[in-house]
Order: C-alpha cells, then sequence, then structure tokens
C-alpha cells in the first residue's frame, strides 16, 4: 500500500500495516499516485512538475517533467504505459521510447483512466468536458 504525505511517499506492508520504507523523489507536494496492473511499478505526480516512475520496493527508475502540477496519472491495463496529465497537458509514457509524447489540453485535466482494454483513454477537465484518446494519444471524440 502507498500513502503520499508532503513530498514523501510510504511503502506499507499491506498484511501487517507496518511502514516498509518511505521515499523522497519529489521537490515539493505529491499528487498522485498509480500502480502498474501487474503490480512492479508505480508513478508519482507532484506540484514539483514531475513524474517519477518507482519500482515496487521503491527504487526511482525514471522521472521526466511537465510544464505544470502533475494532476493524474494512469497504467494502461494492457501495454504498461503511463498517462500523465497536469494542468495544461497530458503525457503517454512507454518503457521503449525515450521521450514522453505530450500534447495541449484545452483546461485543467482533473481525472485520467484507461478503458478496461487498454485502447481508449479518458480525461476529465475543469470546464467539464472528457477528451477520450486512442492508445497513441490521437483524439477520437
Amino acid at each position: 500500500m502507498l500513502v503520499a504525505v508532503a513530498d514523501r511517499v510510504f511503502i506499507y506492508d499491506t498484511a501487517t500495516g507496518e511502514s516498509v520504507k518511505q521515499i523522497r523523489g519529489h521537490r515539493d507536494t505529491v499528487y498522485c499516485i498509480a500502480y502498474q496492473k501487474d503490480g512492479q511499478k508505480f508513478a508519482t505526480g507532484g506540484a514539483d512538475n514531475s513524474v517519477v516512475i518507482w519500482s515496487a520496493n521503491g527504487e526511482g527508475l525514471l522521472k521526466y517533467s511537465h510544464n505544470d502540477k502533475i494532476q493524474c496519472l494512469s497504467f494502461n491495463p494492457v501495454l504498461q504505459n503511463l498517462a500523465s496529465c497536469s494542468v495544461i497537458d497530458f503525457g503517454l509514457w512507454q518503457a521503449d521510447q525515450p521521450n514522453v509524447n505530450k500534447q495541449k489540453t484545452p483546461a485543467k485535466c482533473c481525472a485520467c483512466d484507461w478503458s478496461p482494454d487498454g485502447q481508449l483513454l479518458a480525461i476529465g477537465l475543469m470546464n467539464g468536458l472528457i477528451l477520450v484518446k486512442d492508445k497513441t494519444g490521437v483524439e477520437l471524440f
């Protein structure tokens, strides 16, 4: 189990409830956490405009930045890539690509999630709109 408090993430043993590890990879408040479906990785996003991808035991694997605060994260349940949404854009991270594909959004992102088959990404915006993207980030409707 993961819990974010200020700029730290606490990893707890779900069987005992004991704190296992405390990690710090952000310079400001952590706003969101997402687990990869297979449990091998998790990601954190925060007020420092960065996303950190961690191993299950809390070792930092990758860090990348957006141009504003990270609002939400979601791992694709099939492809295992990560959608990260900020105040002004969203990004799609894939393990086999060195760069993150980022695209502007017309309003602040509030929530994001993938369809169960991993083919569609829905992004809820502050202005009431919902963007629907395919797995590569192309807007469908």
